[in-house]
């Protein structure tokens, strides 16, 4: 829901990536192999929204100093 407000979309993308690389080490150890590609995929791609919010973490981060 959080990527779907403009002002939190950077850091819940940021939190989703931290998610995906859990999710990639599970699948790995639990010898999902080929299948940690998927959420590999979703955590770039999630990554990639990370990159381009950035600015507004950084807002959200001023304004949670204030």
């Amino acid at each position: 829901i959080a990527m779907f407000i403009p002002i939190l979309t950077g850091l819940a993308a940021l939190c989703f990536v931290a998610l995906m690389i859990g999710a990639v080490t599970i699948t790995l150890a639990m010898g999902g192999g080929v299948l940690a590609l998927i959420p590999a995929v979703v955590g770039i791609v999630a990554a990639v929204v990370a990159w381009g919010r950035r600015d507004s973490a950084r807002t959200l981060a001023q304004r949670i100093r204030r």
